[in-house]
């Protein structure tokens, strides 16, 4: 966001010292930089979800198998000391 907003003031002063003459490619440049920065947010963030989505599915199957372990486990030393 840092630089999105250097690029802004460094383009407004560009079109700031040639007004008449910057408003025919002003509104697209400015346009397309505001489109560019803002897709490269939405990708940014898209992996950001995508990898602690897959962190917290990663967890989630690691707690389930442990839960199930140690349940096996349980069944077996209780069937051991019925044997006994």
């Amino acid at each position: 966001m840092l630089f999105g907003g250097i690029v802004s003031i460094v383009l407004g002063v560009m079109i700031w010292r040639q007004f008449p003459l910057s408003g025919v490619w002003a509104i697209g440049v400015l346009l397309g930089i505001k489109l560019l920065f803002g897709g490269m947010i939405m990708v940014a963030t898209g992996s950001t979800v995508r990898a602690v989505a897959g962190a917290m599915d990663t967890a989630a199957e690691g707690a389930e198998d442990g839960a199930e372990d140690a349940a096996a486990e349980g069944a077996e030393d209780a069937a051991a000391a019925e044997a006994q």
